[in-house]
């Protein structure tokens, strides 16, 4: 996507940056085998809307995970603030695949004060439906914005519950 990189405020260069050196990838114990990395890897949404778009998503046989990157923008756009016409099938649509994943049922109401874009992230990591389902954050800020995104990430954590989703973020000074 294009778009992307003739923005140089957009998160996808210290991204696509961090991602081109092999020896710098995040890893985890959950990947033993070979998997594709895909960048601004697109999840459809409902018919004619815009698709979702993750930074980076790592796929392997058993494991799908969606990397987000976070420089420059600001936390503060909820669900709640969507302002599309069509929020009322954008929205469900994204936690029906969260819901189909984890096995609970959950309502577009627990979501009013999540940010928007986490909502989008969990839902493609789930939408590949892996048998391992994984969210990161990449944080290069280095103010107190980085907080805040973690803390945005425990709030979805704790709307979703136990879940078998799993969550981490790493943060770069």
């Amino acid at each position: 996507n294009n778009e992307h990189f003739s923005k140089l405020t957009c998160s996808v260069l210290p991204t696509v940056d961090y991602w081109k050196n092999m020896n710098n990838q995040i890893s985890t114990n959950i990947i033993a085998e070979d998997y594709n990395i895909c960048f601004e890897y697109p999840v459809k949404s409902i018919k004619k809307a815009k698709a979702s778009y993750t930074d980076v998503m790592l796929i392997s046989e058993n494991t799908s995970i969606a990397v987000e990157s976070k420089w420059t923008e600001d936390v503060g756009f909820y669900c709640k603030d969507q302002k599309s016409e069509r929020r009322d099938l954008v929205q469900p649509h994204w936690i029906n695949m969260i819901s189909s994943y984890i096995g609970k049922e959950l309502k577009l109401q627990q979501f009013e004060d999540i940010e928007y874009q986490l909502l989008h992230r969990v839902a493609s990591a789930c939408s590949l439906n892996k048998e391992n389902c994984i969210v990161v954050y990449q944080i290069f800020h280095n103010d107190k914005q980085r907080d805040c995104f973690i803390n945005e990430i425990h709030k979805l954590i704790s709307v979703l519950g136990n879940t078998r989703i799993k969550f981490y973020y790493k943060r770069y000074d």
